[in-house]
């Protein structure tokens, strides 16, 4: 008979996701709701963006200047999820979802996916909720992210059984659905054909962009039955060639000489064909 493993693997993939990590927090909140408010403040990483525990406070003035002898109080809080299989560029529905809030003192929202947005997609993605709600804090995070929260609490509590079943059954579950990302591991080799000169002299690869590509970290130079050359990914742009010109596709951080180097080798590659 098979484990028994909390974390149930039916229905739409998306929704059993959702459902998990709906059913870990809450499972996190039985257990302590201390650890529990550890554990959320840990994947946001900022300071002061939640808390939900009791505040015991004596002797604080109040706005009609009259002075109760105790006080014990709970900030408002509410946190909306979204939970995506892969990345997305759907921030109008994440900006959508900001009118359920109402006049928390906390209000947050955070997307969850395999590989969270990063730089300028998550400032874009940001800006475009806080335009016209100023007072969400937007997160964006990994499922990796909530797997080492998991760990570090399992470190600090060591006699909370519960707390490191749930670290194990998550982890494994969040491997077994592929929900864990392993481009930071990977290396893809790439045929070069006779432009691997070219390639290795400007330290860069050119692709159809209709093939597709699985993101990786590294890239091997292949040719002559063997990788030649391999380098760390530092960028990737979709780029069009129209009229003899390049026009590069929502990127702005490249050089001049770089975007000349990647002209040449398109008018080449487009000479040969």
């Amino acid at each position: 008979m098979a484990t028994l493993n909390i974390f149930q693997r039916y229905s739409q993939k998306e929704n059993t996701v959702t459902n998990n990590i709906l059913l870990l927090f809450s499972r996190i909140y039985e257990i302590s709701p201390k650890i529990y408010n550890e554990f959320i403040v840990s994947i946001l990483e900022v300071e002061n963006a939640y808390d939900v525990l009791l505040r015991f406070e004596q002797q604080i003035k109040t706005k009609s200047g009259r002075i109760p002898d105790g006080i014990i109080s709970l900030k408002s809080s509410a946190v909306l999820i979204e939970t995506k299989l892969e990345s997305t560029d759907d921030f109008a529905q994440l900006h959508g979802h900001c009118s359920k809030f109402e006049n928390e003192d906390y209000q947050i929202l955070i997307l969850i996916t395999k590989t969270p947005l990063r730089d300028a997609k998550f400032e874009k993605a940001k800006a475009f909720i806080q335009q016209d709600f100023p007072k969400v804090k937007f997160f964006s995070i990994a499922h990796s992210d909530i797997i080492a929260a998991l760990e570090k609490l399992v470190k600090e509590y060591p006699f909370k059984e519960e707390l490191n079943t749930l670290f194990v059954h998550y982890a494994n579950y969040c491997e077994e659905e592929e929900l864990l990302p392993n481009e930071e591991f990977l290396l893809r080799a790439v045929p070069c054909g006779p432009s691997w000169e070219l390639n290795e002299k400007h330290h860069f690869y050119f692709d159809d962009a209709n093939r597709g590509f699985r993101r990786c970290r590294y890239l091997g130079f292949y040719w002559g039955k063997a990788v030649r050359a391999i380098g760390e990914i530092e960028l990737i742009v979709e780029a069009d060639l129209v009229d003899g010109k390049l026009l590069l596709k929502d990127n702005g951080k490249l050089t001049d000489e770089e975007v000349d180097a990647m002209l040449t080798k398109l008018l080449a590659d487009e000479a040969g064909q």
